[in-house]
């Protein structure tokens, strides 16, 4: 079985176009490959979800307050995506001593700048908005090359 989030530094499927593609096209191609698997889009997709069932609900008054849902609910998702991320990164035959530490503690990192990034709070701590949105920019694009393979 082929885990989705491991990263390889040739990844063991290639379709004949992309096996055949000139060096730089190639290191492009591979560059994509990585940035895709280290960006948590399962849990932020999940996170925005349940997140706009309970926004406006009356249940949830603040999202600052220490003891509503959506104050906990980026610290289950950070769980949750640890729990996807360890499952989706083990070697084929489903070792758990295989899973890849480093992936998911970037994809980790990258899950809380996304939050700040929508404007949400954790605890009520909150990121000026020029400085999350340089921080997201700079950290997508530079991940795939601060962890070039599943080494």
């Amino acid at each position: 079985m082929s885990y989705p989030f491991r990263i390889e530094r040739h990844t063991p499927i290639r379709t004949e176009a992309v096996a055949a593609l000139p060096g730089a096209q190639q290191q492009l191609s591979d560059y994509i490959s990585r940035l895709i698997k280290l960006i948590p889009t399962e849990i932020v997709g999940l996170y925005l979800t349940v997140r706009g069932f309970w926004k406006g609900s009356a249940a949830s008054p603040a999202n600052t307050d220490l003891f509503t849902f959506l104050s906990w609910w980026p610290v289950l998702c950070v769980i949750l995506l640890w729990f996807s991320r360890a499952w989706g990164t083990r070697r084929a035959g489903g070792s758990w001593d295989t899973v890849q530490l480093v992936p998911i503690l970037i994809s980790t990192v990258s899950f809380l700048i996304w939050i700040y990034a929508v404007g949400d709070a954790i605890f009520g701590w909150q990121v000026a908005p020029p400085y999350v949105s340089t921080a997201l920019v700079v950290w997508v694009f530079l991940v795939p090359y601060i962890y070039p393979d599943g080494g």
